[in-house]
Parts: structure tokens; C-alpha cells; sequence
């Protein structure tokens, strides 16, 4: 697959995950953060936070793309997914009791998907 079609498909992805989480916080974040945290106000304030970020950037991927934008503006948004997905990889590890399965999972999927935007990256990058 092309770097820019799996860029595209990723940031798609990542809008449907933001939205996801702005629409439902207690069901997209309960099992990573826990079911009284994600329904608590102060949770679903921090879930809405990540939920918009992730259209923001997931939604300037596909802008960038949309206007046959440069490699290198593609790549700046793609620099932005992978760094918060690393930090959200981080922070769910160090943060996460040691039993807390879901943490662990979270983090998983969050370095499954900083991966992906880096291969992307670096395959832009080798054009």
C-alpha cells in the first residue's frame, strides 16, 4: 500500500476514534481508564480532550492529503499522530496499576498505531 493511501486510512481511523470517544467517553475509555474514572466528570472532561485531539490531527492528516499537500506537510501531521500516541502508549503504562488489563491494552494499540504512523512517515520520507 502506498504510504499516503495508509496515511489516509490511519487518519480516518483516528477521526472515527476521536468521535468515538466525544460520543461515548464511559464506553471507549472505561475498560483503560476504568469505568468510574471514564463516567466521572473530570474523566470525561480528559477522554473529550483526547477525543478532539484525535479528530484535530487525525482531520488535518486528511485536510493535507484532500489539498495533495507536499510530503512534508503530511509528514508534520503524521509526526503529531505518532508523538501522541507515543505519550498516550507512556502514559497508560506508567499510570496503570499492574493488574489493570485494560491499561495495558490501551497502551498496545496506541504503540500498534505509532508504529504505523511512523512507517508511514518514514515511507514518505523515502520518496
Amino acid at each position: 500500500m502506498e504510504a499516503r493511501t495508509a496515511a489516509g486510512w490511519l487518519a480516518a481511523l483516528r477521526v472515527g476514534f476521536g468521535l468515538w470517544l466525544l460520543a461515548s467517553p464511559e464506553r471507549a475509555a472505561g475498560n483503560w481508564l476504568g469505568s468510574r474514572v471514564a463516567a466521572a466528570p473530570g474523566g470525561r472532561i480528559a477522554v473529550h480532550g483526547i477525543g478532539i485531539r484525535d479528530v484535530a490531527v487525525g482531520g488535518g492528516v486528511l485536510a493535507a492529503l484532500a489539498a495533495e499537500a507536499d510530503d512534508a506537510e503530511v509528514a508534520r501531521w503524521l509526526t503529531a499522530a505518532v508523538l501522541a500516541d507515543g505519550g498516550d502508549a507512556v502514559s497508560s503504562l506508567v499510570s496503570s496499576r499492574r493488574d489493570t488489563t485494560g491499561a495495558r491494552v490501551s497502551a498496545a494499540v496506541a504503540l500498534a498505531s505509532a508504529a504505523a504512523g511512523a512507517a508511514c512517515l518514514a515511507a514518505l520520507r523515502r520518496r
